[in-house]
């Protein structure tokens, strides 16, 4: 092959690639990703992917560089039950301090998890963790029944060490609407 074909041939594959490289950036540009800062810094960042019977809120934090705490109300509201919650903690040097605090709160103030088996309370340091909060009443009692959300959840976390981040994960067998679109 002649050396001219080649370089039309290189600079054809060049621009494709280009071309590729901005449809990737133009899709994930356009994913839903919301951000809620509190405090000075710290961030919160929700996102939702597609509703179907289960749904997903996942939510990146840092933690503010002076009081190790950072809180946020997703833009969004979550309707259903709460049947799982995932922590993940920040990578090593950025994970939040051991037994780290989080609290869900729905719209009207209520602790999600108050009468759950198990609650966010005392999160670990290195590892990931899930909770499936089913409801007991008592100690004695578990209810076949999970949280029911209808509106925004409020997530505050303590105790996590200043500048530090994680993940937390929300499985909703429900679905979220947009706050911004008329109720029908």
């Amino acid at each position: 092959m002649k050396p001219s074909k080649l370089i039309k041939r290189a600079f054809r594959e060049l621009l494709c690639l280009l071309l590729a490289l901005v449809v990737v950036g133009l899709v994930f540009s356009v994913l839903p990703r919301f951000e809620v800062a509190e405090a000075a810094g710290s961030s919160m960042y929700f996102t939702n992917p597609k509703a179907g019977e289960y749904c997903k809120v996942v939510v990146t934090w840092v933690s503010d560089d002076a009081t190790g705490a950072v809180s946020g109300t997703t833009p969004f509201e979550v309707w259903g039950e709460l049947v799982r919650v995932v922590t993940d903690p920040g990578a090593a040097g950025l994970a939040p301090t051991d037994n780290y605090d989080i609290v869900l709160t729905d719209s009207e103030g209520v602790n999600l998890l108050g009468l759950s088996h198990d609650d966010l309370v005392d999160r670990d340091t290195a590892n990931t963790e899930q909770v499936y909060p089913a409801l007991r009443p008592d100690a004695a009692t578990t209810v076949s029944a999970y949280p029911v959300v209808g509106g925004a959840i409020t997530i505050a976390i303590a105790a996590a060490g200043n500048s530090n981040a994680g993940e937390i994960i929300l499985y909703v067998r429900g679905g979220i609407r947009d706050v911004n679109l008329p109720r029908s």
